[in-house]
């Protein structure tokens, strides 16, 4: 029997245990959350955003994906390609070992919507999203959201 007290492995490894509580993840994300908590929602995350964001995550992180979604590096490069593209997601915090931080879909305007979603697509084991239509968003007026469950 060991005096140590056996440790939790965590989704992207023991040292990255509270990302999700440095000030600028929660600075980035605050203003596009909608629940707070253990899982935090949040929607229409600029690909710029998001890019900072993923800077601050530990990089296993840059493959995390959504079911059969793109990962979110690849979410991240197609949206800062085309510029205007936004993402829906989630966080999960530190105090679960499911730590992470997960892009769901995004949010793409309307004349460029089937650009990018084409270029999502190009990762090795991506699937259509489970859902994709039009619906209104913010000031931007028509887009095209895409969605994994």
């Amino acid at each position: 029997m060991s005096n140590e007290t056996e440790v939790p492995e965590r989704l992207y490894g023991l040292e990255s245990k509270g990302f999700t509580d440095q000030p600028e993840v929660k600075e980035i994300l605050g203003p596009y959350s909608n629940t707070q908590g253990s899982l935090m929602h949040f929607d229409g995350l600029p690909a710029g955003k998001a890019a900072d964001l993923l800077k601050l995550c530990p990089p296993a992180m840059v493959g995390d994906k959504q079911n059969d979604a793109p990962s979110f590096g690849k979410m991240i490069e197609v949206g800062l390609k085309f510029g205007r593209v936004w993402f829906h997601g989630y966080m999960i915090g530190a105090d679960r070992e499911d730590e992470r931080i997960t892009l769901e879909g995004f949010y793409v305007p309307l004349d460029i919507a089937e650009a990018v979603k084409k270029e999502m697509l190009t990762e090795a084991g991506v699937r259509a999203p489970d859902e994709w239509g039009e619906q209104d968003f913010a000031d931007v007026g028509k887009v095209n959201r895409a969605w994994w469950d």
